[in-house]
């Protein structure tokens, strides 16, 4: 089942384009590593599937969703279904592992998310540290911090741009392999990254960004 598809997807900032006339599918449930050289088009693929930023021509499908014909109000529910997570992530450093992750869910009753919170911090091995305080934390917790905000509200999607930058080798495959985890558990996870190294080593699919093309690997 073809969970997000790019349809002749055309992207130009300053007269120069980015993509040009790209066509690719990804999967329910799809694990993939997206990579190309720095300034090839990584964060503005991540930002058109988040409907942050729109084509200048084509279409993109999430779910059979046309998301670039979303007004406002409903680009706002449309992100509900999506988790990012970022190389710098900002959190509220003075509060808690909990408060930060709740913040998605600030709506909801306090009784589910405290339930909630309990899950994904079981699901990111940060069991007990709930209380501990964000500036504590090293950057191996951090980062997993990141993960359990963007994925508490249980989106279908997960975008993480380059979410191992400032970790080492045995951190960063750790970091990995648990959105690898969250993709057999059926999101559709694509992770933007430019340690080729860990890509090769993990073999998981890859879309690679090249002269103005997204190729299929």
């Amino acid at each position: 089942m073809v969970m997000i598809s790019f349809n002749n997807v055309c992207k130009i900032y300053s007269g120069k384009k980015v993509f040009y006339d790209t066509s690719i599918n990804i999967k329910k449930g799809d694990f993939i590593f997206l990579t190309g050289e720095s300034g090839s088009g990584k964060t503005t693929f991540l930002r058109l599937i988040s409907a942050l930023e729109k084509p200048d021509k084509g279409d993109i499908l999430v779910d059979d969703l046309s998301i670039t014909k979303l007004n406002n109000n409903e680009i706002s529910d449309y992100r509900k279904s999506v988790g990012i997570i970022m190389q710098d992530n900002y959190f509220v450093e003075d509060r808690t592992v909990n408060y930060n992750i709740s913040l998605p869910l600030l709506v909801s009753h306090r009784k589910e998310i405290n339930r909630k919170i309990r899950a994904v911090l079981d699901l990111v091995n940060l069991n007990n540290q709930g209380n501990k305080i964000i500036q504590s934390l090293s950057a191996g917790e951090r980062q997993r911090v990141a993960i359990a905000r963007a994925i508490i509200h249980r989106p279908n999607i997960i975008l993480a741009d380059e979410p191992t930058g400032n970790l080492d080798q045995n951190l960063s495959k750790s970091i990995i392999n648990m959105l690898i985890k969250l993709s057999q558990y059926g999101a559709t996870v694509v992770v933007a990254t430019h340690e080729f190294n860990l890509v090769r080593e993990l073999q998981q699919k890859i879309i690679n960004i090249s002269n103005e093309k997204i190729i299929s690997e």
